[in-house]
C-alpha cells in the first residue's frame, strides 16, 4: 500500500492544483497538514482518489452508511476517484469517449466545428454517502468557438441535512473551499424536478448520433464537459440528480447524459489543426489563474464573497480557456462572449494574449467594439 508519506505528497499537489495554490507557501502546506492529519483513513484514499487504501468495515460505529468521504468542491477535488468499475467497463467508456470525439471533431469541418454547441460543466457537493454526491450548486455553459458562451445555467440546491458522521468533514470543507451554506440556505431549492428539467432542456441539443455504437451503447447520449479531476463528482451529481427526479415523479428520465473530460476536447481540436499537446500542457493551460475574480464570471453569492470555488465561474473559466488557447489555431476574431467582463485602467487596453492574437490576426488596428463593450474603465 501507499506509504502515508507519498499518500500526503498526491494530496498536497492535488490540493494545490485544485486551490490554485503555490507549492512554495509554507502556509498552504501546513494548512494541509493539518487536514491530513485530521482525516481518517477512509477519508484520505478518497481525497487522493485512491480505492486501494482500507475499506470501511460494515460494523465500524465510526463510518456513518458504511462509507466516510469528504467534501469536493468547484474546482474540482480528488475526494473520490472513478466509481470502482471492472476494466471492461473502463475499457467501454474509453471507446465510448474516443468514438464521440471523433463526432465532435475529427468528422467535422472547420465552420462546423466553429458552430457547434458544447457544454461544460462544474459542481459543489456537501459530501459523498455510499458513493452518493449529494449536490450544493450546479452550473452549466453552453458555448460555440465562433460566438463564445451562449447560454448558462446555475443553481444552489437543498440536498437536505447533512447525514450523521459527515459533519465535520463537510463544514469545514465548506469553510475552506465553496463557502456555500450546507443548510438552510434561502437561494437553494429543493425542487429537484424542476432542476433536473432544466439541465435536460438545456443539454438536448448536445445530442450526438455514434453510428456504430455497441449495443450497450445509447446511439443518441447528451455529452457535458468537465476539468478531469472533477468528471466522477459530476457523473455523481447528475445521478443524485435523476434519482430525485424519479422518486418524485415516479417515472425514470431518459437521462443518458455522458460526462467528458474538457482536456481530450482541446487536445482533439489542436491535433486536428496539426498542433499536438501533451495532456500536461493541456491542463496547464486549463489551470489558469487568468480569468480568477473577473466580473460576471461567478455567480452573485460567490462575487460577492469573492470565493472562485465558484461552479457558474469554473464551467465559465473552461469556455475562456477555450477561446484564449483556440484563437490563433483557428484563427476567429474575439467577441465580448469569448472573454469575461474585467475592470482595467483605460490606458490599458487588452490581456496581452488577447493583443498577441489580434497581432498575429493582422487586426491591431480595427476597432473592436464588441469586445471593448465587455470592458468597464477606470481611470
Amino acid at each position: 500500500m501507499t506509504s502515508n508519506s507519498k499518500m500526503f505528497k498526491k494530496y498536497l499537489f492535488s490540493k494545490a492544483s485544485t486551490m490554485r495554490a503555490s507549492l512554495k507557501d509554507q502556509d498552504f502546506i501546513a494548512d494541509c497538514r493539518t487536514e491530513w492529519k485530521m482525516m481518517s483513513d477512509i477519508e484520505k484514499t478518497h481525497a487522493i482518489g485512491d480505492h486501494s487504501g482500507p475499506q470501511p468495515k460494515t460494523n465500524d460505529p465510526n463510518v456513518a452508511n458504511g462509507e466516510q468521504a469528504m467534501a469536493n468542491d468547484g474546482g474540482g477535488g480528488h475526494t473520490s476517484g472513478e466509481t470502482t468499475d471492472p476494466k471492461g467497463g473502463q475499457h467501454l467508456k474509453r471507446v465510448l469517449s474516443e468514438k464521440l470525439m471523433q463526432e465532435l471533431v475529427d468528422f467535422k469541418t472547420r465552420d462546423e466545428l466553429m458552430a457547434t454547441k458544447v457544454y461544460f460543466m462544474a459542481s459543489n457537493i456537501q459530501c459523498i454517502v455510499d458513493g452518493e454526491y449529494r449536490p450544493l450548486e450546479i452550473g452549466f455553459v453552453e458555448y460555440t468557438i465562433r460566438d463564445g458562451i451562449q447560454k448558462a445555467y446555475h443553481s444552489f440546491i437543498d440536498c437536505q441535512e447533512i447525514p450523521y458522521g459527515f459533519a465535520f468533514a463537510s463544514i469545514d470543507h465548506m469553510k475552506r473551499s465553496h463557502k456555500i451554506p450546507i443548510t438552510d440556505f434561502e437561494w437553494a431549492t429543493k425542487d429537484y424536478v424542476s432542476v433536473g428539467n432544466q439541465v435536460l432542456d438545456l443539454l438536448d441539443t448536445s445530442r450526438v448520433e455514434i453510428p456504430y455504437a455497441d449495443r450497450s451503447v445509447d446511439k443518441h447520449p447528451m455529452i457535458v464537459f468537465s476539468l478531469w479531476d472533477q468528471k466522477p463528482q459530476n457523473e455523481g451529481v447528475l445521478k443524485w440528480l435523476a434519482d430525485r427526479h424519479t422518486e418524485t415523479c415516479g417515472v425514470a428520465l431518459d437521462w443518458n447524459i455522458v460526462v467528458l473530460d474538457v482536456s481530450d476536447l482541446l487536445m482533439a481540436i489542436h491535433l486536428k489543426y496539426g498542433q499536438r499537446k501533451a495532456m500536461k500542457d493541456v491542463r496547464e493551460e486549463l489551470s489558469t489563474t487568468s480569468f480568477d475574480y473577473s466580473l460576471g464570471t461567478d455567480c452573485h453569492f460567490h462575487e460577492e464573497i469573492q470565493c472562485i470555488v465558484c461552479a457558474q465561474g469554473v464551467a465559465k473559466r473552461m469556455a475562456y480557456v477555450m477561446s484564449q488557447s483556440l484563437i490563433n489555431v483557428l484563427q476567429f476574431k474575439p467577441l465580448a462572449t469569448h472573454f469575461p467582463t474585467v475592470q482595467i485602467n483605460k490606458h490599458y487596453i487588452h490581456y496581452q494574449f488577447i493583443s498577441k492574437a489580434f497581432k498575429d490576426l493582422k487586426l491591431e488596428d480595427e476597432k473592436t467594439e464588441d469586445l471593448n463593450a465587455n470592458y468597464q474603465y477606470f481611470d
